[in-house]
């Protein structure tokens, strides 16, 4: 009997044998049915009711990732009578979490030097996983190069730093956007969660990209110098002066505004005359959009999922 109760094992959390505890690790990924098979091989009523409750989940994720992200965040591309809206990187970082994202740098970063011109480009890789869908993604890259605007002045040593932080930022963007699917949004759909939101974000305020006229037009350069050119701008509703044009943006408070035309009288004689842009621009002749004579913008002609 001595002998039997020797041999016997301790019970497990005894000092005499303690529980070992397997650490738990952020990429742990659940077992789920996952393909058509599994789900078949599952009763009728609990296949259905696991698509159901993931496009429910689905739903949620998407709507609240909108929720987090404000209308400068997307760039509207616009095709005959489609528009899509497409999360820069910028907006990415802000939904990231929400996905349960976890990215795997993989290797280093790749300079690309052009000997004639001096100018470069980094790229670098990276793998991917949301927690959320249980999907994984590989080998994603990110690229930015040096000619880029947000670039292009700054000092040698700090071009080359700012270029890699662009590629790292658009390598994790472009791996959000393949997890989350909010590379090619709908505009009704932000239009739709915004509003129902009531914090005054507009699908007005967002980036226009390829398909809304030349760069100079996008970038509100017309308006910028109308006083240079045959467009003055509208003249003040209240006291008929001319008007000065003001860029989107948001106040103190975070409030986001459109674009506008504030009356230049406004600091002498204190009117308050303003019209939207927007209003003003539909009130003129109907620019050429592009493939119809406009100047393309190398920066935002690219496919989505380039530009950060």
């Amino acid at each position: 009997m001595a002998t039997e109760l020797k041999d016997q094992e301790a019970p497990l959390g005894t000092a005499a044998n303690p529980e070992v505890m397997q650490p738990e690790t952020a990429l742990a990924k659940p077992s789920l049915p996952v393909t058509i098979e599994d789900l078949a091989a599952l009763p009728e009523e609990e296949g259905v009711a696991i698509i159901e409750g993931r496009q429910e989940i689905l739903d949620t994720l998407r709507k609240a990732s909108i929720l987090l992200t404000h209308p400068q965040d997307w760039v509207l591309y616009k095709a005959e009578n489609r528009i899509t809206c497409y999360l820069q990187d910028c907006g990415c970082q802000r939904v990231m979490a929400l996905w349960g994202i976890d990215i795997e740098p993989t290797g280093g970063y790749e300079r690309i030097d052009d000997k004639d011109t001096e100018e470069f480009a980094y790229s670098c890789k990276a793998d991917g996983f949301c927690a959320s869908t249980n999907r994984a993604v590989k080998a994603v890259q990110g690229l930015r190069l040096s000619t880029e605007d947000v670039v292009k002045n700054l000092p040698r040593l700090q071009k080359s730093i700012r270029v890699r932080q662009l590629a790292t930022a658009n390598r994790d963007g472009n791996i959000v956007r393949m997890l989350t699917g909010l590379k090619s949004v709908a505009i009704e759909e932000l239009d739709s969660v915004w509003k129902a939101e009531g914090k005054g974000k507009s699908v007005a305020l967002c980036v226009p990209g390829r398909g809304y006229g030349s760069q100079k037009e996008r970038q509100g350069a017309q308006a910028n110098d109308a006083d240079k050119t045959s467009d003055p701008g509208p003249k003040c509703p209240t006291c008929g002066a001319k008007m000065n044009f003001r860029k989107a943006g948001s106040t103190t408070s975070g409030k986001a505004y459109g674009a506008f035309w504030g009356c230049s009288k406004f600091k002498s004689d204190g009117c308050k005359g303003s019209v939207q842009d927007s209003d003003y621009q539909k009130s003129k002749p109907k620019p050429a959009t592009y493939g119809e004579g406009a100047d393309p913008d190398p920066a935002l002609d690219r496919a989505p999922g380039e530009e950060g």
